[in-house]
């Protein structure tokens, strides 16, 4: 049998954040050193996720919301007050 090692949480965030980034799963295979297949299946789990908890905040709230805004765990933003002055 394999022994695998399960990466820390420290670890997978980091991996999410070098992809967010728009850094390729090659360029984050590099600064890493993980496998490929440890790394893709860490960003389609990321996705995954989001995709349901952006489901989930629809039902509860009634609220469309976008799966970037899910992914990036943050609110709307709000319009500049534009006025003549300006």
């Amino acid at each position: 049998m394999v022994k695998t090692k399960e990466l820390s949480n420290f670890e997978c965030r980091r991996i999410i954040g070098l992809y967010e980034t728009e850094n390729l799963e090659r360029t984050i295979l590099r600064k890493t050193g993980y496998r490929k297949i440890t790394i893709h299946n860490i960003i389609t789990k990321y996705h995954k996720t989001a995709e349901k908890m952006q489901k989930e905040f629809i039902e509860s709230t009634g609220k469309e919301v976008s799966k970037s805004t899910v992914n990036h765990n943050c609110a709307t933003l709000k319009k500049p007050f534009i006025s003549e002055l300006n």
